[in-house]
């Protein structure tokens, strides 16, 4: 019996996190998982250095071919789930 493929969605919250792409961009590309069968959901938080967003941008320009979709929503509005202390 073939084993069915099935698209996973893989949801990834960003702020001001520049520092820390590589090592999530090379984690990503070397899942197990086939990259093919991973839709990357990139919410970025209101990120004050504009650098973030554009290391998205990059990151899907060059990576694109290798997964199912690759999404990026810049919020414009911080939203809280928890009151703020």
């Amino acid at each position: 019996m073939k084993r069915k493929e099935v698209i996973i969605d893989m949801s990834i919250v960003t702020h001001n996190s520049r520092k820390h792409f590589k090592s999530l961009f090379e984690s990503i590309k070397n899942q197990t998982y086939p990259t093919h069968l991973i839709n990357l959901i990139f919410v970025d938080s209101c990120s004050s250095d504009k650098m973030t967003i554009d290391e998205l941008h990059l990151f899907k320009e060059t990576n694109e071919h290798l997964f199912y979709a690759i999404t990026i929503l810049p919020l414009k509005k911080k939203y809280w789930i928890w009151p703020k202390s």
